[in-house]
This record gives structure tokens, C-alpha cells and sequence, in this order.
């Protein structure tokens, strides 16, 4: 879906019931990486924005 721009960012975690190690099958659906993309959405949208009263 992220591929085909349906959504802007995923993230798929796997983890195991026994020692909750936690892995991602690829790098590009990690969780920085989708905070990343998350992230630079967010300043995308305030900066196409301006109108918009932005409170510290």
C-alpha cells in the first residue's frame, strides 16, 4: 500500500511470545524508518499550511 501511495509509511514488527525480541523484516518498514516518514509528513503539512495558528 505504501508502494502503491495509499498510505505514506508502514511499520511491521514481529516479535516472539518467549523473550519479546522484537524484529522488522525489512529496514524500510522499521520503526524509525516510519517515524521518519511520519515526521517529515507532519512538517510537509505545516509548511503547506501557513494559514494555519501553530501554538508552542
Amino acid at each position: 500500500m505504501v508502494r502503491e501511495r495509499l498510505l505514506d509509511a508502514a511499520c511491521v514488527a514481529l516479535a516472539r511470545k518467549t523473550d519479546g525480541n522484537v524484529r522488522y523484516s525489512r529496514e524500510t518498514l522499521s520503526f524509525q524508518a516510519f517515524a521518519a516518514a511520519m515526521f517529515g509528513r507532519c512538517l510537509q503539512f505545516r509548511v503547506t499550511n501557513p494559514d494555519l495558528v501553530w501554538d508552542a
